[in-house]
């Protein structure tokens, strides 16, 4: 007569395999989710590399934001990619990010992309892109002046690597998250604005990596930070729930990683 196995054992062995799966899958998450945010820090180092390598190439003067109206007549070109105007991204005929100002010191569009950031909605004004660059302090707001002016310290055009006071502790680009509030969650866009400007700005780094946002810095290296949400601004609590806020040097939230004058 074979042997085979009861029903009993056979019931503790898909145990034992249930319990271990258990075990297994949240250390199979963290670890995915820890090369996503290895992943991450590599393409922002690449950013930063080819915003230096930009800046080499036009006299020491930064990569700007974007350039509109008559210094591109018929087109919206920004630093990550460009588009027609009157053309929303994703439709014809946008021109993608292979027409982005920093797209040749890159070489490679996907660099341009996190893939913790695949989900998140898209804005049809911005387009797809996963990073925020310093718009305030570095890059220039151009022909978008703040509502009552720009403040203090802030530049209207791209800014010299020579204005830069500490390049390792100044943002250059980051994971990039805005609160809409028409449909209560985040949507990525490009910019990244500092804790100050109160009048137009909600938090802007998104702490996707394992609660952590990951920044470039404008001496080349990137790493992640916490984010801090300000309980004086609307929709605290949704932003601080959703990982939306700023990064900051120390407890005190202010604008030190953005105008590199700040304590390391």
């Amino acid at each position: 007569m074979k042997k085979a196995f009861t029903l009993i054992e056979l019931l503790v062995v898909i145990a034992i395999i249930a319990i271990l799966a258990a075990i297994l899958f949240p250390v199979f998450a963290q670890a995915r989710a820890k090369a996503r945010q290895t992943s991450d820090l590599s393409n922002l180092k690449q950013l930063a590399l080819g915003w230096l390598m930009y800046a080499q190439d036009y006299d020491e003067t930064v990569l700007p934001t974007g350039l509109q109206g008559p210094w591109a007549p018929g087109y919206n070109v920004y630093w990550y990619a460009a588009t027609r105007t009157g053309a929303g991204f994703n439709s014809a005929p946008d021109l993608g990010p292979r027409n982005g100002l920093i797209f040749p010191y890159l070489k490679n569009a996907s660099i341009l992309g996190d893939p913790a950031a695949s989900g998140l909605p898209v804005s049809p004004l911005w387009g797809p892109i996963h990073y925020a660059y310093n718009v305030c302090y570095l890059g220039g707001y151009g022909l978008s002046v703040p509502p009552g002016g720009p403040l203090p310290g802030w530049t209207a055009n791209p800014a010299s690597l020579a204005a830069i006071e500490v390049p390792a502790d100044t943002l250059v680009f980051q994971n990039s998250g805005l609160w809409n509030t028409l449909e209560n969650r985040v949507t990525l866009h490009p910019w990244a604005w500092p804790p100050s400007w109160r009048g137009g700005a909600s938090p802007s780094a998104h702490a996707r990596h394992n609660l952590k946002a990951n920044i470039a810095f404008a001496d080349g290296h990137a790493k992640s930070f916490s984010v801090q949400t300000p309980t004086t601004i609307a929709n605290a609590a949704a932003m601080r729930n959703a990982n939306l806020g700023f990064v900051t040097p120390g407890a005190v939230i202010n604008d030190a990683f953005y105008n590199g004058r700040g304590t390391p």
